[in-house]
């Protein structure tokens, strides 16, 4: 225990500052790099390699900056991760995420505040294939919440619909070229935790999303992409329709 508060500590110590860039990279027409180091836009998270592995996950909000940092096993799988949030007041939190796995795969998380004792549990399960099939979630604050993702796919190994059960389903449709998250471990992208949000669970990248809501009373909503590509036809940009752009970077 004296270990683990330990590395809270340290971890707090070297929570990450709004200085570190995650700048838009501007068109260029020599080849890039493979491997995705960064993605700017409406989400923003810069992934640092050791190893070949991920070993610090960065991620930068407009009043905040989160820092996760992952820990691993001798076995390569992942122990525990500490995430520290700092926010433009220079106050801190930490969040510690406990990790379970069942069948060599990552089967539950659960997040602890360190301060609040808030806490978020989450429990994934798989096809047979062995892509993410569903996420059920429970947040445990002033009350208690629990909410469902189900994920379908197409031939193509892509996320054809992401239902929120009881709430509303998006619906996609594709390009033919490789999504860089692909290049991501499974279980580090589950950890990043923007995958109600980023379609990182696909083998292409989104042309289109459709959200249709449960209740009728509300009206479909629809956005669709447009990619410029590098050298190595990975996303270099991609801007929606209105003009918002998300820019990726390799190494």
């Amino acid at each position: 225990m004296k270990k683990l508060l330990f590395i809270l500590f340290a971890a707090g110590l070297a929570a990450c500052s709004k200085d570190e860039p995650i700048a838009p990279v501007p068109p260029t027409s020599s080849p890039a790099g493979f491997r995705l180091h960064s993605v700017s836009g409406e989400i923003s998270h810069v992934f640092d390699f050791v190893n070949d592995r991920v070993e610090t996950i960065t991620q930068v909000g407009d009043e905040d900056c989160l820092k996760k940092q992952i820990f691993y096993k001798s076995n390569g799988q992942i122990d525990f991760v500490v995430g520290t949030t700092t926010y433009d007041d220079l106050s801190v939190k930490v969040d510690t995420t406990f990790v379970q796995y069942a069948a060599g795969r990552l089967s539950q998380t659960t997040t602890r505040n360190s301060f609040t004792g808030a806490q978020v549990t989450e429990y994934f399960t798989y096809d047979d294939l062995n892509r993410l099939s569903s996420v059920r979630q429970r947040r445990i604050m002033s009350d208690i919440t629990d909410w469902t993702w189900v994920y379908i796919y197409n031939d193509d190994n892509n996320v054809a619909r992401l239902e929120l059960l009881g709430a509303q389903s998006s619906l996609f449709e594709y390009d033919d070229k490789t999504n860089p998250y692909t290049q991501i471990d499974l279980e580090v992208r589950l950890i990043l935790g923007d995958w109600r949000r980023m379609n990182v669970f696909s083998q292409n990248n989104a042309l289109t999303k459709t959200v249709v809501f449960s209740n009728p009373t509300l009206a479909n909503d629809s956005t669709v992409y447009t990619y410029q590509y590098n050298a190595r036809e990975l996303p270099q940009s991609r801007v929606d329709e209105t003009g918002f752009e998300t820019t990726y970077r390799y190494e």
